[in-house]
């Protein structure tokens, strides 16, 4: 098995950072995810219509995949970038249930895939075209569930959220495949 580079690495530690806020597990890095996460960086930036295509997702894929753009075109430690960039979505999150209209109107998403009390593993990948790069995340199982809270237990202060179940607790025996 491969060694984590320091960018993988960084990246990692800044969603368990933001994951131990909200008493969420650690994440595991998976070399599977990060792989699927490569290739389809890969692909948008080998596509002319790689940052409209990065709004659209692979197949069979939901809003747990999260992708960004950084419009330099080798940026240093994107991983790291992008996952401080998501950190610092925290502010737009209300502590509640991820409502249906999110998918595409809500600046909270990255940040709450990134705490998903139910996600165990990510793996994350980059590729530049020349004048952009694309991040992607992959994370198991996703998150960002309507209907759903993002945190089993609640968030520290939020008494409300302290005192909520998972309505998906039933999902929490769920295994990727490949992890």
């Amino acid at each position: 098995m491969p060694s984590m580079n320091n960018d993988q690495q960084n990246a990692l530690y800044i969603h368990n950072q933001a994951r131990e806020e909200v008493n969420s597990q650690e994440l595991i890095w998976s070399w599977q995810l990060a792989d699927e996460a490569q290739t389809w960086a890969e692909y948008l930036a080998g596509t002319a219509m790689g940052e409209a295509r990065s709004r659209l997702r692979m197949k069979g894929e939901d809003i747990s995949q999260r992708i960004a753009t950084i419009q330099l075109p080798t940026p240093r430690d994107p991983l790291t970038s992008v996952s401080s960039t998501w950190s610092s979505e925290k502010i737009h999150w209300d502590a509640k249930e991820i409502r249906s209209y999110c998918e595409s109107r809500c600046k909270h998403l990255n940040y709450t895939q990134m705490i998903w009390s139910e996600t165990t593993h990510l793996g994350m990948g980059a590729a530049s075209n020349g004048s952009t790069t694309f991040v992607v995340a992959r994370y198991w199982p996703v998150g960002n569930v309507i209907g759903e809270r993002p945190v089993v237990g609640g968030v520290k202060g939020d008494s409300e959220s302290e005192s909520s179940e998972s309505v998906g607790s039933q999902r929490r025996n769920l295994r990727h495949p490949c992890v």
